[in-house]
């Protein structure tokens, strides 16, 4: 991956203001949506729909990266 990643993107694609905080969005903090689903036991197109429209990770290369603190607050928060 890139040294510098782009802002999570909107419901259009388009980068946002980062609510959570860059250190989310670190490469260390981030699995491809495919990882994801098989760690997480979710959909991997759930999972880039959630990233798509609640700034769960970042699209970068065609591909959804998502983060994985960003995703584990949202499970603990009962909206899984």
């Amino acid at each position: 991956m890139a040294a510098s990643l782009p802002e999570p993107a909107d419901e259009k694609g388009v980068g946002t203001v980062d609510p959570l905080g860059a250190d989310d969005l670190a490469d260390g903090s981030l699995l491809d949506a495919t990882a994801a689903a098989e760690r997480f036991g979710y959909d991997r197109h759930t999972l880039a729909r959630w990233c798509r429209t609640e700034g769960l990770g970042i699209r970068q290369g065609g591909r959804w990266w998502v983060s994985v603190p960003r995703l584990q607050a949202r499970l603990a928060n009962g909206k899984g």
